[in-house]
């Protein structure tokens, strides 16, 4: 028996196991609000940053990779100076054939739409 992808989110950490293979993933960050949000991610051996603002999902974020077994993100945003803990949710992996999709949303609190980072793994699984 395989592996089941999975998200876990532990208060603003979100825990990702890609556990069938995935192939050609694509991973978007957009931002949602004026305050500036960040995501510091581990994709695998890769750790790298995303940090931006503004409305109208605009892109932070892209990157490609060929195949990926787990990541980590941690979400935050700008208040008074420093950086607080995102409130987190997550979504999928929905399938559509043999597309895939996983978001996991963040909200900073100044509205309730959860949307002011979405977070967004694409790719194909096996056929």
């Amino acid at each position: 028996m395989s592996e089941q992808t999975y998200v876990n989110v532990t208060g603003n950490k979100a825990e990702i196991s890609f556990g069938e293979k995935w192939t050609g993933l694509n991973l978007r960050i957009k931002t949602n609000s004026k305050v500036v949000q960040r995501v510091e991610v581990k994709a695998g051996e890769e750790s790298f940053e995303a940090t931006g603002s503004g409305e109208g999902n605009n892109m932070i974020l892209q990157r490609k990779f060929d195949s990926l077994q787990k990541a980590v993100a941690t979400f935050t945003y700008e208040s008074d100076g420093s950086f607080k803990p995102s409130k987190l949710r997550s979504g999928g992996p929905y399938d559509i054939g043999t597309y895939r999709l996983l978001v996991v949303v963040a909200e900073n609190g100044d509205d309730a739409d959860f949307n002011d980072i979405v977070f967004e793994f694409s790719g194909h699984g096996q056929k």
